[in-house]
């Protein structure tokens, strides 16, 4: 195609970035409500965006692979002009070094876009737990918030585990008790929507004491309505995770089988109590084992 008939067809088309979130957009709107496990099990689940969340990620790095495109090849004005040049930009972001994570999430995002199979393109690098830089270590941005702000922060997800949206949109009437047990009764900023309760688990009984007193007066208040964008949330996430699996698991060798979850890769044969797993990622608000094994369980 030429170029004055590359330009015509741009004038009757919506801009590239406009036809890919308007059917990003599209997707998340018929999956809200829906089951992601059900259309799972019966094969349709990648015709659906089911959380707001999800299609923020998505819709960032479909404008990666835009911007590439429009480099590479600019005579693409529509989305289905972009479909064949997928292979030609994974290899791109694996011979730059990107993480096999960075890739699969893009990988994952593009399969989106198109309606298609992870397994219709070509294979990109296995994530190994290994590999996985997130809060693992001290980096740049941490040096910019004080140590006071951090550790009152610390101190607040090491016992609740709440993920930073919903530390900035808890109130203290989340307290509340069962069988005079405190838990935090989440509904606000949770992900995917999901209501939970969230078990309060300090190092000491002090340091519960602390957490229940600043939720009683905080009120009908939010405890945390702003936090600092320096502080690393998901770290202190792990450090609840593994406070909950230290206290929940027991000994391997009263386990049976199906009561053991298995570790693989650079932990291969490690075993953990699944029961005592199930219960972090309960508390943490996740569904899946792999999850927790993957990106929480790391300190043990």
């Amino acid at each position: 195609m030429g170029q004055w008939a590359n330009r015509r067809k741009r004038r009757k088309t919506k801009r590239l970035t406009v036809q890919v979130y308007d059917r990003l957009n599209s997707m998340l709107q018929a999956g809200m409500g829906r089951s992601r496990k059900e259309d799972k099990k019966n094969g349709i689940d990648y015709n659906f965006i089911y959380s707001t969340k999800t299609y923020e990620t998505y819709k960032r790095e479909c404008r990666h692979y835009i911007r590439w495109c429009k480099e590479h090849h600019p005579g693409a004005v529509s989305i289905d002009d972009l479909k064949p040049y997928i292979n030609d930009y994974l290899q791109h972001e694996i011979d730059r070094g990107m993480s096999a994570y960075t890739i699969s999430t893009r990988k994952m995002a593009i399969c989106k876009l198109f309606g298609i199979r992870a397994t219709e393109i070509m294979q990109t690098p296995t994530r190994r737990r290994a590999d996985i830089k997130r809060s693992r270590n001290v980096v740049t941005r941490d040096k910019h918030i004080s140590a006071e702000t951090e550790a009152r922060l610390a101190r607040i997800t090491s016992c609740t585990g709440l993920r930073k949206r919903e530390l900035m949109m808890v109130t203290g009437e989340a307290l509340k008790y069962r069988d005079g047990v405190p838990y935090l009764h989440i509904i606000a900023g949770t992900k995917g929507g999901k209501i939970r309760d969230v078990e309060i688990c300090g190092e000491t009984q002090k340091e519960v004491n602390e957490i229940i007193s600043m939720f009683k007066a905080a009120g009908p208040m939010r405890v945390l309505p702003k936090i600092h964008n320096a502080y690393d949330n998901h770290h202190y996430r792990a450090v609840y995770a593994n406070r909950l699996l230290k206290k929940y698991s027991r000994p391997i060798d009263s386990l049976s089988h199906s009561e053991r979850y298995v570790m693989r890769r650079d932990r291969a044969g490690e075993i953990l109590d699944r029961r005592a797993m199930y219960i972090v990622s309960k508390n943490l608000g996740h569904n899946r084992l792999d999850v927790i094994a993957q990106s929480y369980i790391y300190h043990t």
